[in-house]
């Protein structure tokens, strides 16, 4: 009677790469390793066999609450086995922040090392060329009207008519 009650369909699973155009259909498989069952109309035994079927289609292996325990045990004696000696995530975390803030502060004294105090100097080209020009000595230049009204000349002034009118009559 029971199997008069039981049906069920199993199909493969329809995950495609649907990012391809109409033409790469060809190129287009199922994921072989998924599975989907569905059962309907069944009874508690067959619902068990199923699930277990859908179980080991899965690679999914039963455990029972003792084996549970058991390795959730082991895996706490393994943990304090190891110590501090082994980097355990918050740990890591932990060494992390403590390299990026030492970081950060090498950064700091790195720069405030570089920062350097300036002073702006202005050098004037105009007094360089004047004084290489006093240097050489051999060459003739024009005198600025300050050198000029500083010049202390060998005659007086009431001897410039003169000097004039000599000038015109050449």
């Amino acid at each position: 009677m029971e199997s008069s009650k039981v049906r069920s369909v199993i199909k493969e699973n329809s995950l495609y790469d649907n990012a391809g155009f109409a033409s790469s259909k060809s190129k287009r498989e199922p994921h072989s390793d998924m599975v989907s069952v569905m059962i309907a109309n069944i009874t508690a035994k067959a619902a068990m066999t199923a699930m277990e079927r859908k179980i080991n289609l899965l690679r999914i292996k039963l455990c029972t609450f003792k084996e549970l325990a058991i390795r959730a045990h082991d895996m706490k004696l393994s943990i304090t086995s190891r110590g501090t000696n082994d980097f355990l995530v918050p740990e890591v975390m932990k060494d992390k922040k403590e390299m990026n803030s030492a970081k950060k502060t090498v950064k700091s004294v790195v720069k405030e090392s570089i920062v350097v105090n300036t002073t702006s100097l202005k050098f004037s080209k105009r007094k360089e060329v004047r004084a290489e020009k006093k240097d050489n000595g051999g060459e003739r230049h024009r005198l600025t009207l300050k050198e000029r009204w500083k010049k202390v000349y060998p005659f007086s002034d009431s001897d410039i008519a003169n000097m004039l009118e000599k000038l015109l009559k050449k």
